[in-house]
C-alpha cells in the first residue's frame, strides 16, 4: 500500500509538471506570434502589489478608507441615513479621492509594466533552462516517466486488489469466530447463574396467615381527609402569597409611599372605553387636583415640570398631556414639549401630526417659533418629537439646550416635558437638570417597586428634585362614585 501511494504521488507530480511546461510553451508561442502584448503579460495583481509601494498611492488609499468609515458611521447615527447632508459631503469627497487614485494608477502603470518586463527578460537571459528547447526536452523526459510510472501503478494496483479480496474473506471469517465465542461465553454465564439459583435456599418465609380486620377504620379515613383538605388550603394560600411577593408590583398607591418613600401627589382613574365620556370628567378632576398640589409646592409655581417613569408603558405621556391641558384650562399659557426623543408619542395624545420638533431644534435646523404648533385646547401649545438621530442626542449636553429651555420659560407660563424612561437612557437626566421638578408616573399592576426605587434614586443622584409620583390606572372608590354628580359637558 505504501508503494502504491508513492507511485500515485509520483504520477500526480509528473502530470502537474507536464501541465506547467505545456502552459509555459503555449505562452512563449503566443508572445512570439504577437498575440500577447507586454501589458497583458503582467498580472493585474502584480501591478496592484507594486502600486502599494508608492507612498502617494498608499496615502490616497488610507484617506479613502477613513472617508468611507466616516460615511458609514454618520449614516448609521443619522435618522436620514444616506440623505443626511454630512453623508452627501463625504460621498463627494470619496468620489474625488477615487478619481485621484485612478489617475495615479494610470500614471504609474506604464512604469511598473516596463520594470516587470525588464526583470522578466533579465531572468530569461540568465537562466538557459527556461528556453523553449530545454522545456521541450524536459517535456519528452517527463512524458516517458509518466508512461513508465503509469504502468508500474497499474501493476501494483492489480496486486493490491487481489490481496484486498483475500483479506476481506479472512476478516469475515475472523468476525464469525469472534461472534461464536461471544455466544459461547454468554451461554456459560447463564448456566452458572441457573446452577446458583437452584442450590440457594428459599428467600420467602411465611410468618402469619392473612386475615380480614374486624374493626372499622372510618375515623382514620376522616382524619386523613381533613389533613388533606387543610394541606391543600395552606398550599393554595401560600402559593398566592408567594406569587404576589415575587411579582412585586404596585397594587395600591399607599405601597409606593411605604416601600419607596415617595410622596403620592395624586391618582388617575382607569380609563374605560365603554364609559369614556364619564371617565374624561373624572380624569380631568383628578389631574386638576394634582395641578393644585404642584402649584403649592413653593413660593413660586414651578415653570418647567418634567414627567417621566421608570420604564415604558406606565402612563407618563397620557398624564403629561392631561397635566398640560389642566394648566391651560386654568388660564396659563402652557407648552407640552415631547422630550422622549427615541419614542415620541405626545402628538398622539393631542391628536397632532408628527412634525419637526425638539430634535430639529437641538440640531439648529429650525427656530422655536417654527417648532411650536397650536392644539385644539385654548392656551395649550406643543413641540412634537420630530426625527431623532445621534446628533440630536449629543446636543442635549451642550449649552445651547439650556438656552433653548430658557427661551421657552420666557415665552410660556408653564413647560411640561414628556421625557423618556429613567432606566432606559440618560436623556431624562439631562432634561431633568434643566427642570424645576420631576414627577414619576407609575401604573397599578404594571410598575415594579424595585424599578421605581432605582428610578427615583437615579434622578436624585444628579440633583433633580422629585416632587412625588402619580399612580395611573386606579379604580374609583365607591365613596367617590356616590359623591360625584353629573357635570354638563
Amino acid at each position: 500500500l505504501d508503494h502504491l501511494s508513492t507511485l500515485r504521488a509520483q504520477l500526480n507530480q509528473t502530470q502537474r509538471d507536464l501541465t506547467l511546461i505545456d502552459a509555459e510553451l503555449a505562452i512563449m508561442d503566443a508572445k512570439d506570434r504577437g498575440e500577447i502584448s507586454l501589458e497583458q503579460s503582467v498580472p493585474e495583481e502584480t501591478v496592484d502589489a507594486m502600486l502599494l509601494r508608492d507612498p502617494q498611492f498608499a496615502e490616497f488609499r488610507e484617506r479613502l478608507s477613513a472617508i468611507e468609515e466616516s460615511m458609514a458611521y454618520q449614516a448609521e447615527r443619522s435618522a436620514r441615513g444616506g440623505n443626511d447632508p454630512a453623508v452627501k459631503r463625504l460621498e463627494a469627497m470619496r468620489d474625488a479621492m477615487m478619481r485621484r487614485l485612478e489617475d495615479r494608477k494610470e500614471e504609474l502603470r506604464p512604469q511598473i509594466v516596463g520594470q516587470l518586463a525588464m526583470d522578466s527578460t533579465n531572468r530569461r537571459t540568465g537562466a538557459a533552462a527556461e528556453s523553449p528547447v530545454v522545456l521541450r526536452m524536459r517535456r519528452e523526459i517527463l512524458a516517458q516517466q509518466l508512461e513508465q510510472t503509469t504502468k508500474d501503478f497499474d501493476k501494483v494496483a492489480s496486486e493490491v486488489k487481489t490481496l484486498g479480496a483475500a483479506n476481506a474473506d479472512l476478516m469475515a471469517r475472523k468476525q464469525e469466530i469472534e461472534q461464536l465465542m461471544k455466544v459461547t461465553d454468554q451461554m456459560g454465564v447463564q448456566l452458572n447463574a441457573t446452577e446458583i439459583d437452584v442450590n440457594m435456599p428459599n428467600r420467602v418465609e411465611l410468618i402469619e396467615e392473612a386475615s380480614v380486620p374486624e374493626g372499622s377504620d372510618e375515623l382514620f379515613r376522616s382524619m386523613l381527609s381533613a389533613l388533606a383538605a387543610l394541606g391543600g388550603l395552606v398550599l393554595g394560600g401560600g402559593s398566592v402569597v408567594l406569587f404576589e411577593y415575587l411579582r412585586d408590583r404596585v397594587s395600591i398607591p399607599e405601597e409606593v409611599s411605604q416601600r419607596v418613600g415617595l410622596r403620592v401627589i395624586g391618582t388617575v382613574p382607569q380609563i374605560s372605553r365603554s364609559r369614556k365620556r364619564a371617565n374624561d370628567g373624572h380624569v380631568a378632576e383628578c389631574v386638576d387636583g394634582i395641578r393644585a398640589v404642584i402649584s403649592q409646592t413653593g413660593r413660586e409655581a414651578p415653570k418647567v415640570i418634567l414627567v417621566t417613569s421608570a420604564v415604558e408603558h406606565e402612563g407618563k405621556t397620557t398624564f403629561a398631556a392631561q397635566l398640560a391641558a389642566s394648566l391651560a384650562r386654568s388660564g396659563k399659557r402652557t407648552l407640552l414639549l415631547d422630550g422622549d426623543l427615541r419614542h415620541p408619542n405626545a402628538h398622539l395624545a393631542l391628536g397632532l401630526d408628527l412634525r419637526a420638533g425638539l430634535p430639529e431644534l437641538l440640531r439648529g435646523e429650525i427656530s422655536p417659533d417654527e417648532a411650536v404648533q397650536p392644539t385644539a385646547i385654548d392656551g395649550l401649545f406643543a413641540i412634537t418629537g420630530g426625527v431623532c438621530d445621534y446628533a440630536a442626542i449629543t446636543a442635549l449636553s451642550r449649552p445651547e439646550t439650556a438656552a433653548l429651555l430658557k427661551s421657552l420659560r420666557d415665552s410660556f407660563d408653564h413647560v411640561v416635558i414628556d421625557a423618556g424612561p429613567v432606566l432606559a437612557f440618560a436623556d431624562v437626566l439631562l432634561l431633568g437638570q434643566l427642570s424645576d421638578l420631576a414627577i414619576v408616573a407609575t401604573m397599578r399592576d404594571v410598575s415594579r417597586m424595585p424599578q421605581v426605587t432605582s428610578a427615583v434614586d437615579r434622578l436624585r443622584s444628579v440633583g433633580i428634585r422629585v416632587l412625588g409620583t402619580v399612580v395611573n390606572g386606579v379604580s374609583d372608590s365607591n365613596r367617590r362614585r356616590l359623591y360625584a354628580s353629573p357635570i354638563p359637558a
